[in-house]
């Protein structure tokens, strides 16, 4: 008896168990970005891990790997420098007017909100590299255009608005797929 529970103890660690946590159906948690096959293809590419597109494509974040119906969302506009109370000296004020269907996959929707957190975006930088954006607290004059509403729940179509500061109104502006470092999408838009 006395050999049998260090045999065991190493069987287990041999096996490797562990206390991971998990989704639906034992499956590890994974969230997908992707370019819908459904949407326009024109412009759209992925190099680097990262999807181009342009203003009203579609970007699409799955949470699960079995085909469900991924969370969606579209930047309809951007706004480069709107008038704001406050200075940001040198920079630029990025406001990204944005459409989001969350979807059935709660995983999915829940993910929505720190896709569109200001640390999510950048913009490329020298030498290959990224500056990453800033919040600001620009709200838009157009009627009806307030902040994107949170919290997210499964099935809900919302609009609203992200403010960002940016060191160049360059024309592209990156957005990290949340959880998946490397990953995302490349908004392409009118720049100065």
């Amino acid at each position: 008896m006395r050999h049998l529970v260090p045999a065991v103890a190493i069987a287990l660690l041999l096996t490797g168990c562990s206390s991971s946590s998990q989704s639906d159906g034992g499956v590890p948690f994974q969230p997908k970005p992707t370019a819908p096959a459904s949407a326009s293809t024109s412009g759209q590419s992925e190099t680097n891990g990262y999807t181009k597109l342009r203003l009203g494509d579609t970007a699409e974040l799955s949470a699960k790997a079995d085909g469900s119906q991924p969370a969606t969302w579209t930047i309809e506009k951007i706004e480069i420098d709107p008038p704001c109370n406050g200075s940001t000296g040198t920079k630029h004020v990025l406001l990204l007017h944005v459409r989001a269907n969350t979807g059935p996959d709660k995983n999915a929707a829940e993910l929505i909100p720190e896709a569109f957190r200001y640390t999510s975006f950048a913009e490329p930088g020298e030498n290959g590299g990224t500056t990453p954006a800033n919040v600001s607290l620009c709200q838009s004059k157009e009627p009806g255009s307030g902040p994107l509403p949170v919290p997210y729940q499964r099935n809900q179509e919302l609009t609203g608005t992200v403010a960002l500061v940016v060191p160049e109104a360059n024309g592209t502006l990156i957005q990290n797929s949340p959880g998946i470092t490397g990953e995302g999408w490349e908004w392409w838009y009118p720049g100065r």
